[in-house]
């Protein structure tokens, strides 16, 4: 989980054949954070989180890794691509304005890479395409912007908002174009790469 999300935690009992039976008159209590005597945790900082649930004698435990607060490290970004057109830079598709956009020649294959500047955790990609839009493509993370690891594949998308859980670290995101949805090149209005730089991660203090 990250920095200000909430959780609901539950907790059983088992007798002596494995079955679960319900538990009643639980106290929970949290180090590094907020939870309710309903169980709900809300994260307060950075690092590993114990959890605790008891009944009378019995007690039971539960450890919670809490990273940072995803952010847009797009914005921050270095925008490069394969090609460009007229004022359609790869520095539109980060902009934050969904009225600019990047746009490809109209040839396979092409790509945008972004620089983080850093090395990053990165968790969501969004991808705000125009009607020119890719059909098949990679999303690709790297340390050295030579070496490519793919962290998704679309092999028959449609363009519009694409949203993609991912879970890879890297300096440098790119998203690789092999197949147009058009005769047109691939365009974007919007990258968006959900993460968070990897200085900040450490333990609670």
């Amino acid at each position: 989980m990250h920095v200000g999300q909430s959780q609901q935690f539950s907790a059983v009992g088992r007798d002596q054949y494995g079955d679960r039976f319900p538990v009643a008159n639980l106290v929970w209590t949290a180090t590094g954070g907020r939870i309710t005597q309903s169980g709900l945790l809300t994260a307060a900082g950075i690092g590993s989180m114990a959890v605790s649930a008891r009944a009378g004698a019995v007690e039971g435990h539960a450890k919670v890794i809490v990273d940072p607060a995803l952010v847009n490290l797009a914005r921050r970004s270095i925008a490069t691509a394969s090609s460009e057109v007229r004022e359609n830079t790869a520095a539109a598709a980060i902009d934050g304005d969904m009225k600019t956009r990047w746009e490809s020649e109209h040839a396979d294959p092409q790509w945008i890479t972004l620089d983080l500047s850093e090395p990053c955790q990165i968790k969501r990609i969004v991808i705000h395409w125009e009607a020119a839009a890719a059909k098949a493509y990679q999303v690709q993370v790297s340390s050295d912007n030579k070496n490519w690891t793919t962290l998704h594949t679309e092999t028959s998308a449609a363009g519009g908002d694409a949203e993609h859980p991912v879970d890879g670290t890297g300096r440098y995101v790119r998203i690789h174009c092999t197949e147009r949805t058009s005769t047109y090149g691939y365009s974007v209005f919007e990258l968006e790469v959900h993460g968070f730089r990897q200085a900040k991660v450490g333990a609670a203090p």
